[in-house]
């Protein structure tokens, strides 16, 4: 298929706008760190939550969470549900506590309650991370374009670098300000695209009456039997709780905008927001991805969701939904370029420049900006080899190399006894271990040196004993070093003033404007899906 004029002209009209906007807003920011990095920290709620959402929502999940429903329907919400609690009780636990701190980084917090190195591991262990995802992320968008314009996958890198350098130009100008605010566009475009392919794909198979009558039954269950090979329920409420959890708490992609809120109650509120809009990405993800089984089946998974456009999409309403695809495309891959420049202009760079000025810290931002798009580009191509479904493969990544940094988090907030010695034995042993168990598991050459328990069993399976693993030797390693001075955990609770503010806020706002009566609300929502299905 070959997309008509109009849905073309669309598209192009959609990228120059976003990119004339991006780069328009981001000039509007005060030119210093806070101001590049973190947006003057004067976002509102429905900015943060906006932007969480559009960031989280990506590619990888349009392409990626399609395919996998394709393959075991809806239970491939799952990780979708659990994030969108995970937030919630990051809002509640963590979210205070960093913009207590006043830190520009998430990884701040593992400085100012561990120690420097402990803060650095974290750092080279994401900026690993967030080079191979990407490479994800860039190579499932291209890969999309491509069978909607009906071209070879000879095309991959050109298309690459024309979606790379669209993203790149705004985020790299305009810097995290650019980022959420078009992101605000973002997620509207990519809702209704979402909408538009949700009902017009319902309606080609004749309602939900028909596709409920058409489709295996356990395609509608979101809890699957225990030996299910990809998403057993032992595995939803294990290592795919745990991912997700430290996913929410620690995750500098994805948090950034939060550390730019005007103030705490904002930034819960905007988690909680982007919590309620995962619930929604269940029907513009998973469900087009059970539509495509009924409408087109015996294809590839991932290339479910852009089957499914050429199937039931119009000219013109093509160009909508190309749009949101194109809109969770770039609010991904801007957040992945901001996360990733201002962990290594302010927490790496100055290890080697203990006076860098602001200006320089923009400008070494900026050029590893420059760096990761590069990186992007060349490598996204090398992704179709992985022989894999993406989304799955991104989980891959994220079980081996995130445990020991999500155990760090959660045991620093919770125990007063973990130590600067114990979280650097367990940051460097999780990211060792987590980079050899990644590399034995997905490169081919390797796989005949991987023991068969490990190559064999669930991803998820497999992350909830590493957790427990590194949580041992955090806890055990800690004990051969004093526990922490008390006045060195005192920023774990909150002062006299914050609560004083608290129950300033809840006067002025009331019950109703506080974020503990909508975290109830959302609460008996999430609990509401799982029932009913």
């Amino acid at each position: 298929m070959t997309l008509e004029t109009i849905d073309i002209t669309i598209v192009i009209v959609y990228l120059v706008g976003v990119l004339a906007f991006g780069i328009w807003i981001g000039r509007r920011e005060k030119a210093d760190r806070e101001g590049y990095f973190l947006g003057g920290r004067h976002f509102t709620w429905l900015l943060i939550g906006t932007s969480l959402f559009a960031t989280n929502i990506s590619s990888v999940q349009f392409v990626g969470q399609s395919g996998l429903a394709y393959q075991i329907g809806i239970a491939a919400a799952n990780p979708q549900l659990i994030g969108g609690i995970c937030l919630a009780t990051s809002a509640l636990f963590f979210i205070p506590v960093y913009l207590r701190t006043k830190i520009f980084t998430i990884p701040g917090f593992l400085e100012q309650r561990y120690n420097k190195p402990a803060k650095l591991i974290y750092c080279v262990t994401m900026i690993s991370f967030g080079l191979f995802m990407t490479s994800i992320i860039l190579y499932t968008g291209s890969l999309v374009i491509l069978q909607l314009f009906g071209l070879g996958e000879d095309m991959l890198f050109t298309c690459s670098l024309v979606l790379g350098i669209a993203v790149g130009v705004y985020a790299i100008i305009g810097g995290l300000t650019s980022v959420v605010y078009t992101d605000l566009i973002q997620s509207i475009v990519l809702l209704v695209g979402g909408v538009l392919v949700l009902v017009l794909g319902t309606l080609s198979v004749g309602g939900l009456g028909e596709l409920f009558a058409a489709v295996p039954e356990e395609h509608f269950e979101l809890l699957l039997p225990s030996n299910h090979p990809q998403m057993p329920w032992t595995a939803v409420f294990s290592g795919l709780l745990m991912i997700s959890f430290f996913w929410a708490i620690s995750n500098q992609e994805l948090l950034q905008r939060t550390l730019g809120a005007k103030d705490t109650r904002n930034a819960q509120l905007g988690m909680l927001l982007g919590g309620f809009l995962k619930i929604i990405a269940i029907f513009v993800l998973v469900f087009p991805g059970i539509l495509a089984f009924k409408l087109v089946p015996g294809i590839n998974p991932d290339q479910a969701y852009p089957a499914l456009i050429q199937k039931v999409l119009p000219i013109g309403i093509s160009g909508i939904v190309l749009a949101g695809f194109l809109a969770a495309l770039m609010s991904t891959l801007d957040s992945s370029i901001m996360s990733l420049s201002s962990i290594f202009a302010i927490d790496i760079y100055p290890l080697f420049d203990k006076n860098i000025s602001e200006k320089k810290a923009l400008k070494v931002g900026r050029i590893f900006a420059i760096f990761i798009l590069i990186w992007a580009i060349f490598t996204a191509p090398m992704v179709k080899d992985a022989g894999e479904i993406v989304y799955l493969l991104m989980h891959r990544v994220s079980s081996f190399l995130l445990p020991a940094i999500g155990v760090c988090y959660v045991v620093g907030r919770f125990s007063k006894r973990a130590n600067g010695f114990g979280a650097i034995i367990t940051l460097a042993v999780g990211y060792v271990f987590g980079v050899t168990i990644l590399s034995l598991r997905t490169i081919p050459a390797l796989q005949a040196y991987c023991p068969d328990i490990i190559l064999k069993s669930n991803l998820y399976h497999i992350n909830f004993f590493l957790v427990a693993a590194y949580v041992i030797v955090l806890l055990a390693s800690s004990r051969l070093r004093p526990a922490p001075a008390k006045e060195d955990l005192a920023f774990l609770q909150p002062t006299e003033e914050e609560k004083q503010e608290r129950a300033a806020t809840i006067k002025r706002v009331g019950i109703f404007g506080t974020f503990k009566f909508w975290l109830c609300v959302y609460i008996c929502g999430f609990v509401g899906v799982y029932l009913l299905f």
